[in-house]
């Protein structure tokens, strides 16, 4: 079998998936990322929405010269001449295949949009446009009309026809079966546009491709409306491993496509999600780990390595011997039977309560604490040395059972920093402005609304009310904001920068404060410290995050000349400080101040200056 088009169409009905909305940047982005990972061919988005859409699609144009293009049309001579005007190769032109969306959609009778349907091409094809005909609702269109669309569609010249199951209310048997009818009518391209609202939208791509089809559609991730589309990186690795069909695809650029994608559409991926879902490359049963630290190929039928990706053994309840032993002597850690038999309950004790697997420095704990021994070092998830001093004792009752801990008593004590970091005023801490150490000079104040570490906390709990924690003991979390010393960690000037954003850590502890407040201790394994931070600044770790994002505060050079009124007001090179942002729809806009005088400046103009940690 010959080579199969993957025509994704990401930007245009993965767009269309309810809350789902690209940023210009954000779109241009997503198409270069697909062309990199050898998807050449893409359906970038609809004229018909207006004049953003078109200034889209026109920059995704101007960045991928080379890319094979094509936008969706109605039969509508206007987004046709739009679509040619912004230099695509190719226009999709829409017609309702079904009696119900004819009736209840256009309410015209097939012949006469049959007419209008032979117009259209031609007034593509003399417009240096491929055409594309789309036929909506194929899968529940007759026999008879599905010939009729062909015949017009042979006869003025279309190049391909997109059988579009719009409703996925098929199988791979009956898919099969409509592509064979279709191929004995019909010589030129069959694209197969598939939606998966059964689950079976990559089963029917492929089953498609098998009868004939020479093009698919994809979404990444499945992205798109209802249940989605058919996702592009099953049905590529399945063309590629099922069929045998060469795909052009760069498999090991999948995983950094599907969480960009991911990340602009606020949308989590799958912990199971095939090829790039966090858990699909880690293995926990007993009798599969056993097998598997003899032969990596015993339980797994798609190297790890295709996707740029390594497979990982965890404990849980399912776990044996051999596994407790395999794992902790990964870690460096070598264990004797006795030791084995202590660790396993309670490593299936954790699992039960925590709902998880521990994660390496948790089983290092469980170590500690039951074996009575300290392993002279071991490596963390986190790539940092793990030992009894660095990560401290903790109690075996609190690593194995969740614990919900009661609000700060009056006056309580919170550790969250050294000693000596000074006193946090609730109103300093309601707010988020700079604070006064105890005993200290007052720092100059930041702006409200800036991120600050959290010292020792004084605070009245009276008549305070339960609160249960977003974020549970152990867990690993991000951060979403740059937290700056607002004055009281001592030792660091006001302003420094403590811990970058997007760092991620680990829970230690949690407390209540001013009775609408969560703090949490957690600890961050790069710098080795434990800073307090407020619910609002934390995200857990699986969900997605967008790292390029200015904000306030951050320090940024000025990447081209800044003109008012053809006067220079902004070298290049010149240094300046965010003190606003602003995120509209055609990009975000920073107001920095440059050396005392304030401008409002866009995204692409200024470069984040990378700050140490203090």
């Amino acid at each position: 079998m010959g080579r199969v088009l993957i025509n994704d169409t990401t930007l245009r009905d993965g767009e269309q998936s309810p809350g789902v909305a690209f940023r210009t940047s954000e779109k241009v982005a997503i198409a270069e990322a697909l062309y990199a990972a050898g998807i050449t061919a893409m359906e970038v988005g609809t004229p018909a929405m207006g004049d953003e859409e078109i200034a889209r699609i026109q920059l995704v144009r101007r960045q991928l010269p080379d890319a094979t293009l094509m936008t969706w049309c109605r039969m509508n001579a206007l987004e046709i001449r739009q679509s040619a005007d912004l230099g695509v190769d190719w226009v999709d032109i829409s017609i309702p295949a079904s009696d119900k969306l004819r009736q209840y959609k256009l309410r015209e009778p097939l012949t006469v949009l049959l007419e209008r349907l032979a117009m259209f091409i031609r007034l593509a094809h003399t417009l240096g446009l491929r055409v594309c005909i789309g036929c909506e609702d194929a899968s529940r269109a007759g026999v008879q009309a599905l010939r009729a669309i062909a015949e017009v569609a042979q006869q003025c010249g279309a190049a391909r026809l997109r059988y579009a199951d719009t409703v996925g209310l098929l199988d791979p048997l009956t898919t099969a079966a409509q592509i064979s009818a279709l191929r004995e009518v019909w010589s030129g391209e069959i694209e197969m546009h598939a939606h998966n609202d059964l689950g079976m939208a990559t089963a029917n791509t492929l089953a498609a491709v098998s009868a004939g089809a020479t093009s698919v559609n994809t979404t990444i991730l499945g992205l798109g409306e209802r249940a989605g589309n058919a996702a592009l990186e099953t049905v590529a690795l399945g063309l590629e491993r099922c069929l045998g069909v060469k795909t052009g695809v760069h498999f090991p650029a999948l995983p950094a496509l599907c969480q960009r994608v991911a990340e602009a559409a606020q949308r989590a991926i799958d912990p199971q999600q095939p090829l790039v879902g966090e858990l699909v490359f880690t293995h926990e049963s007993g009798v599969h780990v056993a097998a598997l630290l003899r032969d990596s190929e015993s339980y797994q039928s798609i190297a790890p390595s295709l996707m740029g990706r390594s497979y990982r053994l965890v404990l849980g309840k399912h776990s044996g011997r051999q596994a407790v032993n395999g794992v902790f002597d990964q870690m460096g850690y070598h264990l004797n039977a006795a030791q084995i038999n202590q660790l396993l309950p309670a490593i299936r004790r954790f699992a039960e309560n925590w709902k998880r697997s521990p994660k390496d420095y948790e089983l290092v704990a469980i170590y500690d604490e039951l074996c009575g021994e300290s392993a002279l070092r071991a490596r963390g998830n986190d790539g940092v040395v793990l030992s009894n001093s660095r990560r401290g004792r903790t109690s075996l009752r609190r690593i194995l059972f969740p614990v919900f801990r009661r609000p700060l008593s009056a006056r309580a004590a919170w550790p969250l920093l050294p000693a000596g970091a000074g006193n946090l005023s609730p109103q300093t801490a309601r707010r988020g402005a700079a604070a006064k150490p105890a005993g200290g000079k007052r720092p100059r104040s930041l702006a409200a609304g800036a991120t600050t570490a959290c010292g020792e906390l004084s605070a009245t709990v009276s008549g305070e009310r339960n609160m249960r924690p977003k974020f549970t003991f152990s867990e690993e979390v991000r951060v979403v904001r740059a937290i700056r010393n607002d004055g009281t960690v001592a030792g660091f000037a006001p302003g420094a920068l403590l811990v970058r954003r997007g760092s991620t850590g680990f829970v230690r502890d949690w407390g209540v404060f001013l009775q609408d407040q969560i703090i949490y201790q957690i600890h961050f394994p790069q710098s080795d410290r434990i800073i307090g931070c407020r619910e609002q600044e934390l995200i857990p770790i699986t969900q997605p995050w967008l790292a390029g994002n200015l904000q306030y505060g951050d320090n940024v050079a000025c990447q081209m000349a800044l003109a008012v009124n053809g006067e220079v007001v902004v070298a290049v090179g010149q240094r300046g400080r965010i003190e606003a942002t602003d995120r509209g729809e055609t990009g975000d806009s920073y107001t920095v101040d440059f050396s005392g005088r304030w401008f409002r400046v866009p995204a692409q103009a200024i470069t984040l200056i990378e700050e140490r940690e203090e």
